[in-house]
Order: C-alpha cells, then structure tokens, then sequence
C-alpha cells in the first residue's frame, strides 16, 4: 500500500498502518524499513497534558486508529481517552513536501491541555545501496534546531555524504509553532527505554533538544 505525487515522494504503508518506507526519487528518507514488529521510525503522538502525562500513537498497531487511503491520501481516524481525532498525510502536488494534518474534537467535556509528538528517524541515503549501517549513515548527518518566528522550533537535517544527487537535505516544520524539537534519538528515547519501551521524551514536558 502506498501513496505518491508526481515529484518522485512515495510512502509505502504496512497492512498496520505504520510508515513502512520513504522515498523521493533516488533517495530514501527513513533510516530502516518499518517491520510489523518495529514501530520505531515514523509516527505521531498525541499527548494529555492535564495533571501527569498520558499518550497514545496515531499510526500503526498499538493506536486506536482505523487506517483507510482514499484519494491518494492516508487516513486514521479513531478514539483514545475522549478524544475524537482524524489523521490525514497528504503530499505535494508540486514538490517533494508532505503534510500530516491532525483534527482533534474533545468529547469528555473536561477542559484539557493537548500536544502532538512528531516522530521521523532520517537516513537520506540512495534507496538503492541496500542494508546500512545505521551509526555510519548518522555520524555524517548534519542536524541544527533553528528559531522561526512563525514555524517555532524548525530542524534541519543534511546528508554531508555525497549521493548520486549532491547533498540531500530536509527540513521538519510545524505550522502551530512547535515549542521544542530534538534531533538525538538517545534524547527521546533515554536509557530507560530498552526496559519499558516508554521514550522518556515522551513523559517531558518539551523535548530536550
């Protein structure tokens, strides 16, 4: 299962509703390829705020979602904790840029503080150059948290490893001003985590990036 524009950006989904894969052209995105047992590269989080943190995944087994593609757009929509919320990916028309747009309606009637958590390991690696090691590919990712007025906390990643294409290089924005970033697995996910398999990011009130 997949969605793609005319620019070359294709994602492949699992049958679970993870991000199995992404693609522009030549040059893979995502680090490693999803597993149904891994669940670790690309995905969503919303949080509750009010009192301890509580969270749950938008995408793949361990949500709540119902998962449908329609129109060339990926769809997840389901319930957690009175919350009502839609998940929809879509990708540019006109350049190699996608946009997960996420509706939320509070069903409980309690007032309550809500974040999102954006996940996305990086590779920008040629699609084609088969299995990598995962520290040699990263060790030559640039990665820097910019200010932007509009945008919030803004992370910029480039491939300093010349591909077949030059230097590829992304950048992560959000369009609600996003109030803290990090670009360090080991930031998100801590020591704990091989134990719990909680990111202790995740329990923080912002990312320490």
């Amino acid at each position: 299962m997949k969605i793609t524009n005319p620019q070359g950006l294709t994602f492949n989904f699992l049958e679970n509703g993870l991000v199995k894969s992404i693609s522009a052209g030549p040059i893979r995105i995502n680090l490693k390829e999803e597993t149904p047992f891994s669940g670790l590269g690309t995905q969503i989080y919303l949080r509750k705020k009010s009192g301890s943190i509580t969270y749950t995944p938008l995408l793949g087994p361990e949500s709540n979602s119902q998962f449908k593609f329609e129109d060339n757009r990926f769809i997840a929509k389901g319930n957690w904790s009175g919350l009502d919320y839609t998940c929809l990916l879509e990708l540019s028309e006109k350049s190699l840029s996608w946009e997960w747009q996420i509706a939320l309606e509070n069903t409980s009637g309690e007032l309550v503080e809500l974040d999102l958590v954006y996940l996305q390991d990086i590779s920008l690696k040629a699609a084609g150059s088969g299995l990598v090691n995962e520290y040699y590919v990263s060790q030559y990712l640039e990665r820097r948290i910019l200010d932007d007025k509009t945008y919030g906390k803004v992370i910029c990643c480039r491939q300093n490893t010349k591909e077949s294409t030059g230097h590829p290089w992304l950048m992560l924005a959000s369009k609600n001003n996003a109030d803290s970033a990090c670009t360090d697995g080991m930031l998100f996910y801590g020591t704990s985590f091989r134990g719990t398999r909680i990111p202790e990011g995740l329990l923080s009130d912002r990312l320490g990036g």
